[in-house]
């Protein structure tokens, strides 16, 4: 009998062993992937908003010779090519005063939250962007 007591407390001892490893194991996971969550939506987030940074430069590069001689059309022209990329929703060129000279947003999308994309002349003030 003792024998069998000895056994069923050893027993009893290596499950309770085995549990506590495992709940230590479940914890470290969880923990793990709540902070690789986090982590690559924060670097999503850093990567979406450099590329909506190179885009707003690469937008205003494209206007500016058109921003000095005012050539409207052509401003237009080159916004509507660029309005192709399905991810922009508007447009909006302004002077340095902040009166919008060219403004374009896309009428098919109906979100409350739009992007824009505030381009100021570049060849007069080029570190504003």
């Amino acid at each position: 009998m003792r024998i069998d007591r000895r056994q069923s407390i050893t027993h009893a001892t290596l499950t309770k062993a085995i549990y506590g490893i495992s709940a230590v194991v479940l914890s470290i996971m969880l923990i793990s992937s709540v902070w690789t969550y986090y982590s690559i939506s924060q670097i999503l987030s850093i990567t979406l908003e450099r590329r909506d940074v190179a885009l707003s430069r690469g937008i205003a590069v494209a206007v500016s010779d058109s921003i000095v001689t005012r050539d409207y059309a052509e401003i237009e022209s080159k916004i509507r090519q660029v309005m192709l990329n399905q991810n922009i929703l508007s447009v909006m060129v302004t002077d340095p005063g902040g009166s919008p000279l060219v403004y374009l947003k896309r009428p098919d999308i109906k979100i409350v939250s739009q992007r824009l994309f505030l381009i100021n002349r570049l060849c007069k003030y080029p570190n504003k962007l």
